[in-house]
C-alpha cells in the first residue's frame, strides 16, 4: 500500500496518479479548507514500481480514493462471511453485496475488514466473545455496532459503518469516543443488510470528526432502486454553514443531573456551542407513557426461518433465541395498535421541536434497552415500558429514536475511569447536515476529537 500527501495550489482539487510500470491510472482525493488543499491518493501498487503524480484542477473530474473502512458484520460482502455475529451462522456466504458498499467502492474507498457485530445487532457480545473499549479496557464497547465504534475510536480504520435500531451507532459512538451519526430513517439505503426492524433500522457512517461523517454522507445518502423506503432528498452539505443562525435548543434536565467529570465536561461543551454565538433554548419533552416499539415483532419476524429450521439451538446468547420465538405471542391488532401510537408521538415530537434546526442531549446511559444496549434484551424504543419511569433525557431518546430522526454523537471529554462522555445532537427529518455543521464547529472549537487512546499497554 502507497500513500501520497501533496499540499497543491487553490485551483487544485485532486491529483492523478499513474503507474508507469503497469500503465495503470489512477486518481486521488482532496480534503479543502479555507486556505488549502491536501491530496491524497493511496491504492495497491506493487513495491519497485515507479509512479507519477498529477494534480487535477477545479471542475476536472476526481475520484475519492484509498480511504481504508470497515463494516459492520451484518453488511453483506460478496466473497467473505456474513456471521451476524452468531454461532448459528458462522459459515455464512451470502451471494450479494450491501449498497453501501458498493457505493463506496465506486467513491473510491477501500474496505479493509468486517467489524464484529453484537449477536444479531444485539449488545457487544458475540460468537467471539466481547468487543472492548479501546479507551478503557476492562469495559465493553456497548453495541451492537461494537466493532465499528471500538476499530474507529482505536484507529484501527480511518471510518467504518455502522447500523442502528435502537441505540446501536450513538451507544458504541458515545462509549468509544467517536462521531457516529445516525441518519434520519430513509436517508441511506439497506439493501443486503441484516433486518432488525423495516421501520427503525438505519445505516450510518461512525467517524473521528463530524466532517468526515459528511464526507461519507456524500457517497451514501442516495437512493439505489433496490431500499424503496429511501427517500429521493439531497444531502447538501456546506461546510461553511454560519451557525449563528440555526436555532440551537437543549434539554435541561440532562445537563442539570450529571456529577464529577461528566457534569464537567458536559458544561464546557454548551459553554463551546455558546461561544460560537448560539443561544441556547431549553426542550419541553412531552409525556408519552404508551408502548410503542416495533423492533422486537419485525425482528421475530426477520428470524422465522431460525426458529421453524431449530437452528435457533445454535445461537451463541439463548435469550435472544428466547425473544425470536416470544414475538410470536404478540398479536397483529396489538402490534397495529401500538404503530397508530406511534404516529400520534411522532406528532408530540414534532411539536416539542418544530421552532429548533438542532438541540442537544446528554448521552442516553440508561436509555438504550434495545438492540444497541450491551446487556440482554430488552424494550427499547419509544415511549416507556409499563413501569419503568423514565427521565427526560431517556424519553426524548426513544422518542426520537422510533421518529426516525437523526442524531450525532459528539465525544466532550472523559470520565475519572477514562472512559469518553459523550452530547448527542439531534435534528429534524433530513436535517443531518445542520447537525454536523454544528457538531463541525465544535468539534474546531474544542480539539476533544483530535486526541487518541494509548493502546500501547
Amino acid at each position: 500500500m502507497v500513500g501520497f500527501i501533496v499540499h497543491a495550489k487553490k485551483d487544485q482539487v485532486g491529483v492523478a496518479v499513474k503507474d508507469i510500470t503497469s500503465g495503470e491510472k489512477l486518481e486521488g482525493w482532496c480534503m479543502e479548507d479555507d486556505s488549502t488543499l491536501t491530496l491524497t491518493a493511496i491504492k495497491e501498487i506493487p513495491l519497485g514500481h515507479k509512479v507519477a503524480i498529477t494534480p487535477v484542477k477545479k471542475g476536472e473530474p476526481v475520484i475519492k480514493y484509498g480511504i481504508p473502512w470497515g463494516a459492520k458484520d451484518i453488511i453483506t460482502v460478496k466473497g467473505y462471511k456474513t456471521t451476524w455475529g452468531s454461532d448459528a451462522y458462522k459459515d455464512q456466504m451470502l451471494d450479494e453485496e450491501a449498497s453501501v458498499v458498493e457505493m463506496l467502492r465506486n467513491a473510491g474507498a477501500v474496505l479493509i475488514a468486517k467489524l464484529c457485530t453484537g449477536e444479531f445487532a444485539h449488545g457487544d457480545q458475540h460468537l467471539l466473545g466481547q468487543t472492548k473499549n479501546p479507551w478503557n479496557l476492562s469495559e465493553g464497547s456497548s453495541g451492537s455496532s461494537c466493532g465499528p465504534g471500538s476499530a474507529t475510536g482505536g484507529g484501527g480504520v480511518a471510518f467504518s459503518i455502522g447500523t442502528e435500531t435502537s441505540g446501536s451507532i450513538l451507544g458504541p459512538s458515545g462509549r468509544c469516543g467517536v462521531t457516529g451519526l445516525r441518519p434520519t430513517f430513509g436517508r441511506i439505503s439497506r439493501y443486503g443488510v441484516m433486518v432488525v426492524s423495516w421501520t427503525q433500522d438505519r445505516l450510518g457512517p461512525m467517524c473521528r470528526y463530524a466532517e468526515d461523517c459528511a464526507l461519507v454522507m456524500q457517497a451514501i445518502a442516495k437512493p439505489d432502486g433496490r431500499d424503496l423506503s429511501v427517500s429521493d432528498i439531497p444531502f447538501n452539505w456546506n461546510a461553511q454553514l454560519d451557525v449563528k443562525k440555526l436555532r440551537v435548543g437543549y434539554v435541561k434536565e440532562g445537563f442539570d443531573k450529571p456529577t464529577g467529570k461528566a457534569a464537567e465536561n458536559h458544561q464546557k461543551l454548551l459553554a463551546h456551542v455558546q461561544k460560537l454565538g448560539v443561544k441556547l433554548i431549553p426542550v419541553e419533552v412531552p409525556e408519552f407513557p404508551y408502548w410503542v416499539s416495533s423492533y422486537e415483532i419485525e425482528e421475530g419476524v426477520f428470524q422465522n426461518e431460525l426458529v421453524l429450521s431449530g437452528r435457533y439451538k445454535n445461537v451463541t446468547r439463548r435469550q435472544l433465541a428466547t425473544g425470536f420465538q416470544a414475538a410470536r405471542t404478540v398479536s397483529a391488532v396489538d402490534y397495529l395498535v401500538s404503530q397508530r401510537a406511534r404516529m400520534m408521538m411522532m406528532q408530540k415530537l414534532a411539536e416539542a421541536t418544530a421552532g429548533l434546526d438542532v438541540w442537544l442531549a446528554v448521552a442516553n446511559a440508561g436509555g438504550f434497552a434495545g438492540p444497541g444496549a450491551a446487556g440482554a434484551r430488552g424494550g427499547g424504543g419509544g415511549g416507556s415500558v409499563p413501569g419503568r419511569p423514565q427521565s427526560a433525557t431517556q424519553r426524548h431518546s426513544n422518542m426520537a429514536n422510533s421518529a426516525g430522526y437523526p442524531a450525532l454523537a459528539i465525544h466532550d471529554g472523559w470520565m475519572e475511569s477514562g472512559s469518553p462522555t459523550s452530547v448527542t445532537f439531534f435534528g429534524r427529518p433530513f436535517g443531518e447536515a445542520n447537525i454536523l455543521a454544528l457538531g463541525k464547529a465544535y468539534q474546531d472549537a474544542a480539539l476533544i476529537h483530535t486526541k487518541h487512546p494509548n493502546l500501547d499497554s
